[in-house]
């Protein structure tokens, strides 16, 4: 929150006074985000948007993901493995490392 901006208190602190409607639409899309499993991989058939219905470990770094179309009338159901690969950034926590995959 930038100071003086209008969703902030006068004391700089970034604290929102009331939630706006266009907080109150940005929570209610977050929640259904969350509520979604996996990354969202769009249908190869038709395009459309999908859901992943469920999902098992492979591996310390592998899931394999079950997924459903949500259009209706394509109803394509696929499989996808969900691969750790590699660190961009590593962690500012200081911590036992995981184990490395074999």
């Amino acid at each position: 929150m930038v100071v003086g901006h209008p969703q902030s208190n006068q004391s700089g602190l970034g604290i929102m006074s009331k939630p706006t409607e266009q907080r109150a639409e940005w929570l209610d899309a977050q929640r259904k985000r969350s509520r979604e499993k996996g990354p969202m991989a769009p249908c190869e058939v038709c395009g459309a948007k999908s859901t992943a219905r469920s999902s098992y470990r492979l591996g310390p770094r592998t899931r394999c993901l079950y997924y459903t179309c949500k259009n209706p009338e394509c109803g394509h159901e696929w499989v996808m493995n969900l691969e750790w690969i590699k660190t961009t950034r590593p962690s500012r926590l200081v911590c036992e490392p995981v184990a490395k995959p074999t």
